[in-house]
């Protein structure tokens, strides 16, 4: 749909305001925040990136050959902006003397609550294919791959499950063909047998997880050919993989692929950046996330900062008009400071505000009884261990140890914001505790 913005109308309003809508197909929309974010040459996540992957800050060219292939953490508060950052970082460098990217939200292709371990590596074979068969002259290439999706059905329990699933006749002209397991690829889709966990899912884990090692060798050697065609058709000088949505998955999930079988993720010879959830770098068993990953935080913007303020505001400007759904530009300014600098948060209270307003613009006062009611329903998601914790922190009688687990959950579910070193309350919570 072509939407002309700022937006008028109500319904179009509350659409372009939803996390996931998509600006990529919107350039204009963006907004630098990084004026906002980097204060010190720490904070400067976009650069370290590039170097890390070898990238010409000024060019965005790929310098030259990987001596080594780099594992990515990409960290910080869940609705800080990480994908919009990824994807604007997976635009500047995808380009002939750069990278081929292959970008995966991974909430966009699976059920994240259903997500386990094996499916990490089902999805990147599945999807480096699906982007080589989009790309002219790449489509030998994908074959590569889709050889290795075809071993993960190929045992005899698989290929019965198929045929009985579909009522393909093993004697009939299905069965008998050569071609079989390819018909059966294109008929399954992977994403539903996943989510519902069922034999034919079951059966790919399991042989994911027995013969990981060799899986992950087959693959190298297939990425080896893919680089050289990639590079031959002038796609890219090396290969990419960013995979979003990492930090939805369950703890258990991360642990296994992060920190318990790192080495299998680490000898993928390809660059990786996967985001991660924010408290987990703090864990006291996590040491060796830190020794064998390059780990990159997104900085929350500080919100005590007027000039910061104003650049948080102008991402609800490019999307909305305020002089149509706003008394004036304080209520925005109220309501960038009740989002604690977290943009998704922001959308949240502004998309909350155009819903329950009983007035034809928002007024202060309305927006500060939604912002009220928002933060009430995160209250009340406390239980009594958090809220002393919270308590304490905010009489100071408490320095906050990330390290721990109640206190690692709180930063987690965004009771608590850390600004450049501080910890902050939520300011949507903050009038409660």
């Amino acid at each position: 749909m072509e939407y002309q913005f700022p937006v008028r109308d109500l319904y179009h309003a509350r659409t372009v305001l939803e996390p996931d809508f998509d600006i990529m197909q919107y350039p204009e929309l963006y907004v630098n925040l990084d004026a906002a974010r980097i204060k010190t040459r720490f904070d400067d996540y976009r650069q370290k990136i590039k170097k890390a992957l070898n990238i010409d800050l000024h060019t965005n060219r790929l310098l030259s050959d990987p001596m080594a292939y780099k594992k990515i953490l990409f960290t910080g508060y869940r609705g800080s902006g990480k994908t919009t950052e990824l994807r604007k970082l997976a635009k500047e460098i995808t380009k002939p003397d750069g990278y081929f990217t292959v970008f995966i939200e991974l909430e966009q292709e699976y059920n994240i609550t259903k997500f386990q371990p094996e499916d990490f590596y089902f999805i990147l074979f599945y999807k480096f294919s699906k982007a080589l068969e989009a790309e002219k002259g790449l489509k030998e290439e994908a074959k590569l791959l889709s050889e290795i999706i075809r071993d993960l059905i190929s045992d005899k329990e698989t290929q019965s499950e198929i045929l009985r699933r579909f009522g393909w006749d093993i004697k009939g002209d299905v069965g008998a063909s050569k071609n079989f397991l390819t018909l059966a690829m294109a008929k399954i889709n992977f994403a539903a047998e996943f989510e519902r966990r069922t034999q034919i899912a079951e059966r790919i884990r399991t042989r994911i997880k027995v013969r990981l090692n060799d899986i992950i060798d087959n693959f190298n050697e297939k990425l080896r050919h893919i680089r050289r065609s990639i590079q031959k058709q002038n796609k890219g000088r090396d290969i990419l993989f960013i995979i979003d949505g990492m930090e939805k998955v369950s703890p258990q999930v991360y642990e296994d692929l992060i920190v318990r079988d790192h080495i299998y993720l680490r000898n993928i010879n390809a660059n990786i950046i996967l985001s991660f959830p924010i408290e987990a770098q703090y864990r006291p068993g996590h040491k060796i996330t830190k020794d064998n990953f390059d780990t990159f935080l997104l900085p929350v913007i500080r919100i005590d900062d007027l000039h910061n303020r104003i650049l948080l505001s102008n991402v609800i400007n490019k999307r909305i008009s305020i002089d149509k759904f706003f008394e004036s530009e304080e209520v925005l300014d109220y309501l960038v400071q009740m989002s604690g600098g977290l943009i998704r948060q922001l959308f949240k209270l502004v998309s909350f505000c155009l819903l329950y307003s009983d007035e034809p613009k928002v007024t202060l006062r309305e927006a500060q009884e939604i912002a009220e009611e928002y933060g009430r329903m995160m209250y009340e998601t406390l239980n009594t261990k958090q809220l002393k914790v919270l308590k304490e922190l905010k009489s100071r009688k408490k320095e906050l140890k990330p390290a721990n687990d109640e206190d690692g959950l709180l930063l987690f579910n965004l009771f608590v914001l850390k600004f450049q070193g501080d910890y902050i309350i939520n300011p949507v919570i903050d009038r409660f505790v």
